[in-house]
């Protein structure tokens, strides 16, 4: 059974993205795993002695209950409350299970979202998949992953990933590449890594193509996936070994954070 990660702080908003993973564990058979946060460090009674971690393990309790009988689903908690440096603690986290999901920034100025998690810092040193989800986006269930990518730069999709996501949620895969320019030589290029891609795709899961130019990519890709119904959802990847020099230049995955309106994923490779 696949699991799914969702760190909560008990806030309203954590609430509404604990209710998209529930419904997307129950479309996709899968288990979801509450972590609570908690921003700073945990009282500690006086006279010393061990954090007083009592009222966040009961909450967490009732929200596992309550997840658990409306989605009917499995559902399970992480004991252990990250606070102080959650971003670092959450990173080591993401990695043991097959999807983690956040909610979106509510404050449009800065990277961390209602759990007080650095979505960026967590972006740098995760391996696992990340959905990011806006807070008031509401879930239909996932027909089509929209890889987009920069064909110039990226001459190979992590087909496997895509392939393994897609059989998971059960959706077809369109491949989007982002064109600097459309001469006949980029054109050219451009259809002969789609090619490669159809040639090595697995059989079983539809796929398709299509391109767009724009000069803002995360303004053109957040409308373009808004172009159809909320049930077609982006799919990003990163570089691991080099995200500082070729990500945050351009700053497409930092644009998103503040500005999308839809969920997208964000794969490591």
């Amino acid at each position: 059974m696949k699991t799914i990660l969702c760190p909560v702080d008990f806030s309203i908003s954590s609430d509404r993205v604990s209710r998209y993973a529930a419904q997307l564990a129950r479309d996709t058979k899968s288990k979801v795993i509450l972590i609570a946060t908690h921003e700073g460090k945990i009282a500690v009674p006086a006279g010393g002695g061990a954090e007083d971690k009592g009222d966040a393990i009961e909450m967490l309790g009732e929200m596992h209950d309550l997840l658990k009988g409306d989605y009917t689903i499995s559902c399970g908690v992480e004991e252990e409350i990250l606070s102080g440096n959650i971003a670092k603690k959450l990173s080591s986290k993401t990695d043991r299970y097959d999807l983690t999901i956040l909610g979106a920034p509510q404050d449009k100025k800065e990277f961390q979202n209602f759990a007080g998690v650095d979505l960026i810092k967590v972006i740098q040193n995760s391996l696992a998949p990340l959905l990011i989800v806006p807070e008031n986006f509401n879930y239909e269930k996932i027909k089509r992953l929209t890889y987009a990518y920069d064909y110039s730069h990226e001459s190979q999709p992590p087909l496997a990933q895509l392939y393994w996501l897609a059989n998971w949620f059960g959706a077809e895969v369109q491949f989007v590449s982002i064109l600097p320019n459309s001469s006949t030589s980029e054109e050219l290029k451009l259809n002969s890594i789609q090619n490669k891609v159809a040639n090595e795709w697995k059989s079983g899961i539809k796929i398709s193509f299509d391109s767009i130019a724009y000069k803002n990519v995360a303004e053109c890709l957040d409308h373009y996936i808004g172009l159809w119904s909320e049930n077609n959802l982006l799919v990003l990847s990163v570089n691991h070994q080099n995200i500082l020099e070729r990500l945050w230049h351009k700053s497409v995955v930092k644009e998103l954070l503040l500005n999308a309106k839809r969920p997208y994923i964000i794969l490591h490779k």
